[in-house]
């Protein structure tokens, strides 16, 4: 699906199609997907975003590991970064 994806769309075209996803799983609660819609765009300031706005739920319920397999999605440079 993905290869004829590529061959009818343009690259920018996948990428506003992976952060509209994005938007809409994290809209409905699906953050683990919408992260990786997110960094699938090359868009690692969307999918910061959306790790920033759930940062503290996770840390209140004690979920340090799903928070740390969030952040190791990221590239270093955003890490450093943020």
């Amino acid at each position: 699906m993905k290869q004829q994806l590529a061959l009818k769309r343009i690259p920018e075209e996948i990428a506003a199609l992976h952060l509209r996803a994005s938007a809409w799983l994290a809209a409905n609660g699906r953050l683990d997907e919408a992260l990786q819609h997110a960094l699938a765009a090359g868009n690692p300031t969307a999918a910061g975003r959306i790790v920033a706005q759930h940062r503290h739920a996770l840390m209140n319920q004690k979920q340090w590991q799903h928070l740390s397999r969030w952040i190791k999605l990221f590239p270093h440079e955003v890490i450093d970064e943020q």
